[in-house]
């Protein structure tokens, strides 16, 4: 038992957590994610939050801490990650998936909920069901975060005010651009940010950031990656 969840079986074993299909009295089948690292962040005021969000696009029902590790209850849906697709064409990204994603962007900060880890594999997305779903919500925060030390980042992914603010620069400026970043990567196939560094996603940041000629999107996607963070749009 892990809090009031029966664990029948493990479902998946990552390098932080581990998912286990589980059930209890509220919900009879579902995913207990147990997260087995020390804890960067002041996690409860995030998560209660995150408990208001409407369920429209996000899989999380409830959570606990049990022995000192946070865990999640989540929701088991049927989606494939957004990484697995692409590209996928300017139609598909800009009128079917762009609008549930700004949603849900909406939905979380609305709540008063940063997720800092925006990317193509935090998506799934069910194509017969048309239902996109955010999840993996390991270094969501409140708005103004007291964090012990930097929130673990996907470089390729991170706003360029993170890289040296050690995590004290989260925001939902934050989360817009690393949602820009993602709708590159989507249109095509590959990253804007080649850095397998922390110095080198630097670099590509001080620099300007040139967005292909025939990019779609073009212009949204450079307003969302502007460096400096009170010209990208707000949600």
């Amino acid at each position: 038992m892990i809090g009031t969840y029966r664990i029948h079986s493990l479902f998946q074993q990552r390098r932080e957590s581990t998912l286990y299909i589980a059930s209890s009295e509220e919900y009879p089948r579902c995913i207990l994610k147990v997260y087995d690292r020390q804890e960067r962040r002041e996690y409860a005021a995030a998560y209660q939050r995150l408990k208001n969000v409407p369920k429209d696009f996000i899989t999380l029902l409830d959570w606990g801490v049990q022995d000192g590790k946070v865990y999640e209850c989540l929701e088991k849906v049927d989606g494939q990650p957004l990484q697995a697709l692409i590209p996928l064409a300017e139609s598909v990204v800009h009128h079917v998936l762009l609008p549930k994603m700004v949603a849900v962007l909406l939905q979380l900060h609305q709540c008063g909920v940063l997720h800092n880890d925006i990317k193509p594999e935090n998506f799934l997305w069910n194509e017969e069901q048309k239902k996109l779903w955010l999840i993996d919500y390991g270094n969501i925060t409140t708005f103004e975060p007291k964090l012990q030390r930097g929130l673990g980042v996907t470089l390729a992914y991170t706003a360029p005010e993170i890289l040296s603010s050690q995590g004290k620069a989260w925001s939902p400026a934050s989360d817009i651009c690393a949602l820009g970043l993602t709708l590159y990567t989507l249109l095509m196939g590959k990253t804007l940010v080649e850095a397998n560094s922390l110095m080198k996603a630097r670099v590509f940041w001080q620099g300007e950031v040139v967005l292909p000629a025939g990019l779609p999107m073009r212009d949204l996607l450079r307003s969302m990656l502007e460096t400096d963070i009170k010209r990208r749009p707000s949600d």
